[in-house]
């Protein structure tokens, strides 16, 4: 069935999507939320449940987790709410200009709630734990509930300090290896199920990594941030560079094939072949059949 097409505009630009079994959470640029069903039908009002951009976020069990950062003011927000309840407009953003306000403010409507004293990065669900990294401060493996469950050193590799380049944590992925924990510029950090490092490499490609997608069949994607995308099988393969027209922002395997959306066009990789197909807008995510575009529209996938 296709529905999207009576779809109402969502009234705000998304950035991003966390989909569930039958939720799909899409967070705006300005740290908007909306709730939508499986046939992508508004569920409630949007809201922003505290007053600052959602820098990551995934779903865990019957909840919606995401942090918060608010540069000016130097503070972040790590929060659970739960998918079932019917989401709340919180403060306004004056409200973090007393001191009081950003000791004690939370995201309303919050399971459990945490200030987090350095920015969390690439906040990730696998096999129902929570992986997250905290800026320069160590990696953080927790439960649907908040408790800890490991915590390992902040990463850093010789060769990518000795480049002197900004580098950050963009991602935590599953595969055999273990778990493996990237950066921006290339560093591989693999660990074991209890949080123990088993190996570490760097990896060069021609651009910084924005994402790290992997699948049992097709291996790896890698999202860089230019108009290149990188494949290979195994960590610390020579990757495989392919040339598309900009930037993916979401990318999903269909069948026996890699598909994504991103920068004026959509695209898709079977085997050794790359297609993409020109759109109008940047595609923001891909849901079942369909692609969010930036203007909160959406629109058949083109591929």
């Amino acid at each position: 069935r296709e529905c999207f097409m009576s779809h109402q505009n969502l009234g705000f630009a998304p950035i991003r999507v966390d989909s569930a079994k039958d939720f799909h959470i899409i967070i705006g640029t300005e740290g908007e939320l909306a709730k939508l069903n499986f046939d992508l039908i508004g569920i409630g009002q949007t809201v922003k449940p505290f007053p600052s951009p959602v820098t990551s976020s995934t779903i865990i069990g019957e909840n919606w987790v995401g942090t918060w950062v608010e540069r000016e003011f130097k503070l972040a927000r790590m929060a659970a709410i739960p998918l079932n309840t019917e989401w709340q407009e919180g403060e306004g953003r004056s409200s973090l200009r007393t001191l009081e306000g950003r000791k004690s403010l939370h995201p309303v409507g919050n399971q459990w709630s945490h200030i987090v004293d350095a920015e969390p990065l690439a906040l990730t669900n696998i096999d129902d734990k929570l992986f997250f990294a905290s800026m320069n401060k160590g990696l953080y493996c927790i439960n649907g509930d908040a408790s800890e469950i490991w915590r390992s050193e902040y990463p850093n590799w010789s060769t990518i300090n000795n480049m002197r380049i900004v580098d950050s944590i963009v991602s935590f992925s599953k595969s055999d290896e273990g778990i493996s924990v990237w950066s921006s510029a290339g560093g591989v950090q693999i660990h074991d199920q209890k949080g123990e490092v088993l190996s570490k490499l760097t990896m060069r490609f021609p651009e910084k990594i924005s994402n790290v997608n992997f699948d049992e069949k097709l291996g790896w994607f890698i999202s860089l941030d230019g108009s290149k995308f990188a494949t290979f099988e195994k960590i610390g393969d020579e990757p495989n560079i392919h040339s598309i027209p900009g930037p993916i922002y979401d990318v999903v395997v269909r069948g026996n094939k890699w598909i994504w959306t991103g920068w004026r066009h959509d695209g898709e990789k079977l085997n050794g072949n790359v297609r993409t197909v020109y759109r109008d807008q940047i595609g923001i995510a891909i849901i079942r059949d369909s692609v969010l575009t930036n203007d909160g529209e959406f629109d058949k996938i083109r591929v």
